[in-house]
């Protein structure tokens, strides 16, 4: 009877049985080893909580059917079980339930559970973050979402406007640059190249009034 008792404990997660308790299977969840970079499987542990309930059909057919015995019979065999284990306790013994663990009654007549060890059955698996250069992803920008790649796109011609702003006066001034060191070359690189070498010939003056003669 232990055994499939335990087999519908671990497969139900919980056994109620009157004038017991409720047994639980509680699941921690995974850790996790960052120096090591290892991820532990979850851990779990069964506790007993005093509950009055009664037996359900379901359980008794599921007993009957791992018995494979009719049900009438499975609730015969399991209200000896349940029996036993009282008359044992009331006399100040302790139950072994092996996968479960050690039942003990207090002096106030409190059944406690000394719960074995559950085994873990899987094995710390290793942990390296992996970097998708060119994956895809949504990015919240103020109210709006936009993907990774639209982004790289946004800041992309943000950047380009930043550089070009100061293209333009780079360029005029090389050009005026280059202009002036031309003027010096066809003048022989004389300062006087650089003036206007034009000569300015005053016109002929015309008189402003004529004296009669």
């Amino acid at each position: 009877m232990y055994d499939q008792l335990y087999r519908l404990l671990i497969l139900n997660k919980e056994l109620n049985i009157p004038g017991i308790g409720n047994f639980s299977v509680n699941r921690k969840h995974a850790g996790s080893d960052f120096v090591e970079k290892l991820i532990y499987p979850p851990v779990y542990s069964i506790t007993l909580q005093k509950d009055n309930g009664t037996l359900t059909q379901n359980f008794i057919s599921s007993l009957a059917e791992s018995l494979n015995i009719p049900d009438k019979e499975a609730i015969a065999g399991f209200n000896d079980f349940v029996f036993n284990i009282k008359q044992k306790l009331l006399a100040g013994e302790a139950v072994e339930w092996n996968g479960v663990g050690t039942l003990t009654m207090s002096g106030s007549g409190t059944i406690r559970l000394q719960a074995a060890e559950v085994p873990v059955i899987d094995k710390p698996v290793i942990a390296q973050k992996m970097i998708r250069e060119h994956a895809e992803h949504s990015v919240l920008v103020g109210e709006k979402e936009h993907t990774s790649t639209e982004m790289t796109g946004i800041l992309s011609q943000q950047e380009t406007k930043k550089i070009n702003w100061w293209m333009v006066p780079l360029i005029i001034g090389l050009l005026l640059l280059l202009l002036i060191i031309w003027q010096f070359f066809v003048s022989d690189w004389k300062l006087s190249g650089a003036s206007n070498r034009q000569r300015i010939i005053p016109g002929k003056q015309v008189p402003s009034f004529v004296i009669p003669q």
